[in-house]
């Protein structure tokens, strides 16, 4: 389940210089941006996370770290295969929507934005933001087309609203590990056009400054 805190709506592009935000392969700190996923699991009574162990192999993982390189937050891109992601095993309203994405996820052109956990000791916006910036450009480096993420209605409304993401809802509320949540897609280029025209100084921190800023 992707989260983001309800961030003020005086909420400006805060420095992420005091983090550096990354994609990791290194295994030891994979280890370590795991553990504190389930820590964050824990603390919120979500369960365990082996459910998603399937998941790894297939799985590129964001990480953010502090001065002094303690990992503060983590996020997780599912690839569409060979595993379908998880946002594909909620219901969906149309049999077509779920067709097409499960060939977008099958041809490479689908992933799923997973978890999203920060350290109750990081200013959630702040890592969280800093995080999904990355793994955004990550996927539009790689010419993905599509994202999935599971995530509740009322925080999609606040994305879209404050930060110009554009959700499209494809199913009904479940419950998810511990919350309302549904399937719901990005179109990613749907998204760089849409935030830049709304929200044109958020577009240029999130889309094209360097990730220190």
């Amino acid at each position: 389940m992707a989260e983001i805190a309800e961030s003020s709506p005086n909420f400006e592009k805060t420095s992420l210089k005091k983090y550096k935000v990354e994609l990791v392969s290194d295994p030891d700190i994979v280890r370590r941006a795991l553990e504190l996923e389930q820590k964050v699991w824990d603390n919120n009574d979500y369960g365990s996370l082996d459910v998603y162990e399937k998941y790894i192999p297939q799985s590129r993982i964001f990480g953010a770290f502090n001065r002094q390189d303690e990992c503060i937050g983590v996020t997780r891109i599912f690839a569409g295969g060979p595993e379908m992601p998880p946002f594909m095993e909620l219901p969906t309203y149309r049999q077509a929507t779920k067709e097409v994405l499960m060939n977008e996820c099958r041809t490479g052109q689908a992933e799923e934005l997973g978890t999203v956990a920060v350290d109750k000791s990081a200013p959630a916006i702040e890592v969280v933001l800093g995080l999904w910036r990355a793994a955004y450009r990550d996927a539009t480096s790689r010419n993905i087309k599509t994202w999935g993420i599971i995530m509740e209605p009322p925080r999609v409304k606040i994305m879209e609203k404050r930060y110009g993401f554009t959700f499209r809802q494809i199913g009904p509320e479940v419950v998810y590990q511990g919350g309302m949540c549904a399937a719901h897609v990005l179109d990613l280029k749907e998204v760089d056009a849409h935030m830049r025209e709304i929200q044109p100084d958020y577009y240029d921190w999130f889309v094209d400054q360097p990730l220190d800023s």
